[in-house]
C-alpha cells in the first residue's frame, strides 16, 4: 500500500511537472509571431541607429560573421561594429525576405535573402545583397535574441529589391 501510494504520488508529481513545463512554454504560433516581430524590431533599430534597442536583441555571447570581416564575438563587439558604420553619419535601409525558419526547442534557425542600401553624398548609393543564416536563442526570460549571424553574397540575390518587399 505504501509503495503503491508512493508510486501514484511519484507519477502525479511527474505529470504535474510535465504539464507545468508545457504550460510555461509559448506555443509555436507565439514563437513564430515573436520571431517575425523580431525582424521588424531589428530593422527599425538598425536603420535608426538605436543601439540601446539593438543591445537587447543580442545574446551576450552572440557572434556576427560578415563577409570579408573578422568575426565579432560578443554583444559589445557587435554593437561597436554597427556604431562605427554610423559615426560617419551614414544611413542605411535593409530589407529581409525570410526563406525558411525552423524552431527546435530554445533555438530557431532562419535563412533569409537581404538587400542593404546606404546613400552617399556623391554618386550612387552603396548596395549590397546576399543571404544570411541566423540562429536565435530563447533567453531565460523567454525572449528570442540573436545568437549567431552569418551572411554572404550569392549570385541569385541581386538588386533591384523586389517590388513586393519594398
Amino acid at each position: 500500500m505504501i509503495a503503491t501510494g508512493f508510486r501514484r504520488s511519484g507519477i502525479g508529481l511527474w505529470l504535474l511537472a510535465v504539464v507545468t513545463a508545457c504550460a510555461a512554454r509559448p506555443s509555436v504560433e507565439a514563437d513564430l509571431k515573436a520571431l517575425e516581430a523580431f525582424s521588424t524590431q531589428w530593422r527599425t533599430a538598425y536603420q535608426s541607429g538605436d543601439f540601446d534597442a539593438m543591445a537587447d536583441l543580442y545574446e551576450p555571447d552572440a557572434w556576427l560573421m560578415t563577409r570579408d570581416q573578422p568575426a565579432r564575438k560578443g554583444r559589445d563587439a557587435i554593437l561597436e561594429y554597427f556604431a562605427a558604420s554610423r559615426q560617419s553619419g551614414a544611413t542605411a535601409t535593409i530589407v529581409f525576405e525570410r526563406e525558411e525558419r525552423t524552431i527546435n526547442g530554445d533555438h530557431a534557425f532562419q535563412i533569409a535573402r537581404w538587400w542593404l542600401e546606404s546613400p552617399r553624398a556623391l554618386g550612387e548609393p552603396v548596395r549590397d545583397s546576399g543571404r544570411s543564416l541566423v540562429i536565435f536563442r530563447r533567453g531565460n526570460d523567454g525572449k528570442w535574441r540573436l545568437w549567431r549571424d552569418i551572411d554572404n553574397n550569392t549570385p541569385d540575390v541581386t538588386f533591384p529589391i523586389p517590388e513586393e518587399l519594398k
